[in-house]
């Protein structure tokens, strides 16, 4: 399958070249014997948004069915890649449409939290659940919560898929001595504010302390003032039981390129975080 995402902004305003797109979507896909498409649309978290725009990516999203499935055959897949965040959740999508054109929807439960200027605190990249002091919009931002919302809008649970991230986000601390979720930072931390999982285990092994958050289910690891949220096994198996309980349609990483491919950490096999989630589903046959 190929993911397009990016500035939808100047297609989407023109209604013949939406077209054109799907028109050309349909013969790459068949000339590159490609399954079908993920259209990426994740607008700001913040309102508003135009009424046009939303009727706008509509119309995306009915031409592209035209195209991939009801005048292809065998039809080609068509996916969408949405919004964890309550805002454009509530304001930003078009449930009904989404709901007849698309097969699977793959929800961005990741980058949570990450360093901002105008939020400088650590926090949980992917968190299950809320921490215990979360309240009012803080404790919409985890996996659980955002699976949930999406639900109650009417998507159907055998279309969404769980997005889980492989790779760490980073903080650099501003002080050595604040290092509990909520520590306030001073700047992206290690490698630019994202660490790929074997140096996540290279950073653990090498000394550096580590916690297991029970009330967001996903650890976190700190040296000086070097601060990471990342995913290891435990947390992955704990987001693909909640795949299973809610029935959903299974559960995606992002991305394969950060996993641990060369069996470098201490778990001796490639792929750990996603061989921990395929462990889960494929003992309720999903």
């Amino acid at each position: 399958m190929v993911r397009v995402e990016g500035n939808w902004t100047t297609l989407i305003q023109d209604a013949q070249a939406v077209a054109v797109f799907a028109y050309n979507t349909r013969k790459f896909l068949h000339t590159l014997n490609f399954d079908g498409l993920e259209v990426a649309w994740q607008p700001p978290m913040w309102p508003p948004w135009r009424h046009a725009t939303v009727q706008q990516v509509s119309l995306l999203l009915l031409q592209l069915n035209n195209a991939l499935q009801l005048a292809s055959h065998p039809p080609f897949t068509l996916s969408m890649a949405v919004s964890a965040s309550q805002d454009p959740i509530d304001h930003a999508y078009d449930v009904t449409i989404i709901n007849r054109t698309v097969d699977f929807v793959s929800l961005a439960s990741y980058d949570f939290h990450t360093y901002r200027s105008s939020l400088p605190f650590t926090g949980h990249g992917s968190p299950l659940k809320p921490q215990k002091a979360e309240h009012g919009h803080w404790a919409t931002l985890n996996t659980e919560w955002a699976v949930k919302h999406w639900l109650s809008k009417g998507l159907p649970r055998e279309k969404l898929v769980v997005v889980i991230p492989t790779y760490a986000n980073t903080w650099k601390l501003l002080s050595s001595s604040w290092i509990r979720v909520g520590a306030p930072a001073v700047g992206l931390g290690l490698m630019e504010g994202r660490m790929t999982h074997p140096q996540v285990c290279t950073f653990v092994q090498k000394g550096s302390a580590w916690h297991w958050d029970e009330a967001s289910r996903v650890p976190y690891a700190w040296n000086s003032c070097d601060w990471i949220s990342y995913e290891d096994e435990s947390s992955v198996k704990e987001k693909a039981q909640l795949v299973v309980a809610e029935g959903l349609a299974g559960v995606a990483v992002l991305d394969l390129n950060s996993d641990d491919w060369g069996g470098l950490c201490p778990e001796v096999t490639t792929f750990p975080l996603l061989r921990a989630a395929k462990d889960v589903l494929s003992r309720f046959g999903l």
